[in-house]
């Protein structure tokens, strides 16, 4: 400085020396720079204290967060700015003391400016979010000791510094605002209140306050938007520790969300099994549940393939065969979405695999086939499933897959021992009797190759043995001619263009 150094220059984040000495806590230092500032002119000084780095920051944040008291004091001596209008949603010095802990900087603060209390950040957060969030415990003491503290202040999710601490389970914190009469009512954007935070969050300690509270079984009973419980929420988002707490203190476990789902169905749909048997083991009934369109737990587990929840849900009274107000069963929706796994645990639960000639429903078989899932109809075939049956429009699982252009579906059931079944049949298909085989040539030629492939045969005999021999099946080719095509006989008769009858 004596030798002539420029007090002011800045860096390329545009921070002074001061801002430097402040982050550092160097007090000595920054006393020589507003020492030397200050025989230049107050005006001067009071600029100088209070320029801007690039983050919007004065020497005054700095010294917030470094803990040096002192060198707070000593910025608001010389008339740091710690108060900025409420409208500028700017960090104040004050929200950064919070969050670096210390407390006599806040303390210090808010002597010099007891209005600081209440100004928020551009996340609307105030010092009490701040110090809520982070678990300050002594911090928030002093905060909410002062007159004008305003305890349920909303940030820009309309969140307390209740909701904020409960999600980080600071049960210290939330002792200490429900002792000071924080809302335990309010509602955030989601329309949670905090218990439903705390089954969010899987937020053990500050749950078991609430509920200890003589409000707890309207908290319980208090939904959200979408009409979630906190035992949803809790399931949801497969908090087991908080679902059994939940279930201690009574929580309504037949109430429906607006998705028609009670806690075990959404459980089912999620597929955590550990929940389910805490609910089933506790009343078991529960698994009879059915949402707004009759679907069963069982539906749901089908639905998004979890297989081990099949065996516990039959086993505990679900009628495997129940249809939802779709009339599918759980067997169907497994098949629709190809979950093999699911259809195996089905059937190994004894769904029925073929309907009753007289049902209108489609069969699984039909379901798979029509969705092209291959490998579920390959198991279906192996486990029972006839490839005789047809549909109300007389097509079997083989037309149906044609039709639907599945190749997938097509070669399973070529590949399984039921293939030429599925071949010997007629139906009709663009306006006279036809085969699946003349369907298959017309639709998806290249999958006809694996019929003709399976029709040609040999013996054992290697091909150059003189006793080689190929064997040759026409039936597929000559359908006309056989026991079940004798339908086929009957062909349209071929228009004659115009020329022939010209002549």
């Amino acid at each position: 400085i004596e030798r002539g150094a420029y007090i002011e220059a800045l860096n390329i984040f545009n921070m002074t020396p001061l801002h430097f000495a402040c982050e550092e806590g160097h007090q000595e230092v920054a006393e020589l720079l507003i020492c030397a500032v200050e025989k230049t002119g107050s005006i001067r000084l009071t600029k100088f204290i209070n320029m801007r780095d690039l983050s919007n920051q004065t020497a005054l944040h700095y010294a917030s967060m470094s803990g040096k008291d002192g060198i707070t004091s000593l910025l608001l001596k010389n008339h740091a700015e710690c108060l900025f209008s409420n409208s500028s949603r700017q960090l104040t010095p004050l929200h950064l003391a919070c969050a670096a802990g210390n407390e006599q900087t806040v303390r210090v603060l808010l002597h010099a400016e007891p209005n600081l209390i209440n100004i928020r950040n551009e996340n609307l957060e105030t010092p009490l979010h701040i110090s809520a969030a982070l678990n300050r415990f002594e911090i928030t003491k002093y905060l909410l000791e002062q007159q004008n503290i305003e305890i349920d202040c909303r940030d820009k999710d309309t969140e307390t510094p209740l909701h904020i601490a409960t999600s980080r389970d600071h049960i210290n914190i939330v002792e200490l605002l429900i002792s000071k009469d924080a809302s335990i009512t309010l509602l955030n954007a989601n329309d949670y209140t905090p218990l439903h935070i705390a089954a969010v969050y899987n937020s053990l300690r500050c749950a078991s306050f609430f509920l200890s509270l003589t409000q707890s079984e309207n908290m319980q009973k208090t939904w959200d938007f979408h009409e979630n419980r906190p035992i949803h929420l809790a399931v949801m988002y497969n908090n087991f520790e908080m679902v059994q707490l939940l279930i201690k203190n009574d929580a309504p476990l037949e109430s429906k969300n607006d998705s028609g789902l009670t806690p075990l169905l959404m459980a089912a749909s999620h597929g955590y099994i550990d929940i389910m048997k805490a609910l089933i083991n506790l009343c078991p009934r529960l698994a009879l549940d059915e949402d707004d369109s009759n679907n069963t737990a069982l539906h749901l587990a089908a639905e998004y393939g979890f297989f081990r929840a099949i065996p516990i849900l039959v086993n505990s009274g679900t009628f495997v065969d129940r249809r939802n107000s779709f009339q599918f069963t759980a067997l169907d929706i497994a098949c629709s979405h190809g979950h093999i796994k699911a259809v195996a645990a089905l059937i190994d639960a004894e769904a029925t695999i073929n309907s009753q000639d007289t049902s209108k429903n489609p069969i699984p078989l039909f379901i798979a086939s029509q969705n092209g899932h291959g490998e579920v109809i390959s198991l279906l075939l192996a486990r029972g499933a006839d490839a005789n049956k047809v549909d109300l429009a007389g097509r079997n699982c083989l037309e149906v897959s044609i039709d639907e252009n599945r190749k997938d579906a097509v070669t399973a059931i070529l590949n399984s021992s039921q293939w030429e079944k599925a071949l010997r049949h007629v139906s009709y298909y663009n306006g006279f009797n036809s085969t699946p085989l003349r369907r298959l040539i017309d639709i998806m030629p290249d999958s006809a190759k694996i019929v003709f492939d399976k029709c040609i045969t040999t013996n054992l005999y290697p091909k150059n043995h003189p006793k080689h021999q190929i064997f040759c099946n026409y039936e597929y080719l000559e359908d006309m001619y056989t026991p079940w095509g004798g339908s086929l006989k009957s062909l349209p008769e071929r228009k004659e263009s115009s020329k022939s009858s010209s002549n």
